[in-house]
Parts: C-alpha cells; sequence; structure tokens
C-alpha cells in the first residue's frame, strides 16, 4: 500500500471516529439521569426564549457554543488523533491500543477543563456531588474515547504497519 493511499485511510478513519464520537456523546449524555435532567433544562430554556420569555445572560448561548466547539475537539478528535499517530508510528495494529488509549486520553480530558477558576474552588472543598458529577462525566468521556478509537480501528487501525511489497520476504 503506498503512503498516499494509507494518508487517506487514516483521514477516513479520523473523520469517521471523530463524528461517531460527536455522536455517542448525547446519547449517552442521555442514557444519564443528571445528564438528562440539564439537557431538558437546556432545551426548554432555548424554547422559552423563542416564544418570548426574558432571556439569561446575554453571553449564554456564545458560552455554550464555544463549550460544546472545545469538548468537541478535546473529546471527539484530540485522543484519537494522538492515539492514531502514536499507533501508526509504532505499526500497532491492536483494538485495545486504539481503544484504551483513546479512552484514557479523553477521560484524561476534563481534569484540564473544569467549569470553576481554580482560585474559587480547590479539590479538597469540594462538594461530593461535585466530584460524583464529574466521575460521570469521565467514564462518559473514557467510554466515548473507547467508541471513537474502535471506530478509527475498525477502518485504518487494523492494517497499521501492513507489509509492504518492499518489505515482503525480508527479515525486519
Amino acid at each position: 500500500m503506498d503512503a498516499i493511499s494509507r494518508f487517506l485511510i487514516i483521514f477516513a478513519g479520523l473523520l469517521c471516529a471523530a463524528a461517531v464520537a460527536a455522536v455517542s456523546i448525547p446519547v449517552l449524555a442521555f442514557f444519564d439521569p443528571l445528564a438528562r435532567e440539564a439537557m431538558i433544562w437546556v432545551v426548554m430554556g432555548k424554547l422559552l426564549t423563542v416564544f418570548g420569555a426574558p432571556q439569561g445572560p446575554a453571553n449564554a448561548d456564545v458560552l455554550l457554543a464555544e463549550l460544546m466547539r472545545a469538548s468537541t475537539l478535546t473529546i471527539c478528535i484530540a485522543p484519537v488523533a494522538l492515539a492514531a499517530l502514536i499507533g501508526e508510528l509504532r505499526r500497532l495494529r491492536s483494538w485495545i491500543w486504539y481503544a484504551c488509549c483513546s479512552g484514557m486520553i479523553a477521560a484524561a480530558t476534563p481534569f484540564d477543563l473544569h467549569p470553576w477558576a481554580e482560585g474559587e474552588q480547590n479539590a479538597g472543598a469540594q462538594e461530593p456531588d461535585v466530584m460524583m458529577l464529574e466521575l460521570r462525566f469521565i467514564l462518559l468521556f473514557f467510554i466515548v474515547g473507547m467508541i471513537a478509537g474502535t471506530t478509527y480501528w475498525l477502518i485504518a487501525g487494523r492494517n497499521a504497519g501492513e507489509a509492504t511489497p518492499e518489505l515482503e520476504g525480508k527479515a525486519v
């Protein structure tokens, strides 16, 4: 397989993995009662705004859109891209590598994206509910990362490091 076709397969795998991850976040969040309740409140707020109810903060929509863009980039694209880059360079074919590495990177992401400022709360002063909610989101992001990694593996990862005609028959 030449380099251009391999690059196209990798690119298609990354696009499909990111799309599947972006779709799986709201689907999985719907099955979590706390996340589902939050989604219902957001939808109700949007509907009330459409029908003329007074709006909340003026920049809430912009902040929500920016948060969705950042979470899509950091949860759906970056973990699987990093796992794919390392996997392709090391010629790894293992499903466990792509799924678990993407899941672990996605699960580690919320530690850098706390919605509160460092000065407002520290880890020891958090309420148990906040810590439990954060753990639920970490699990959600791990599952999304595993789904993205599995999708990438199905499309491109199974063939990483495949023998090329130049290397066939030679000891590597």
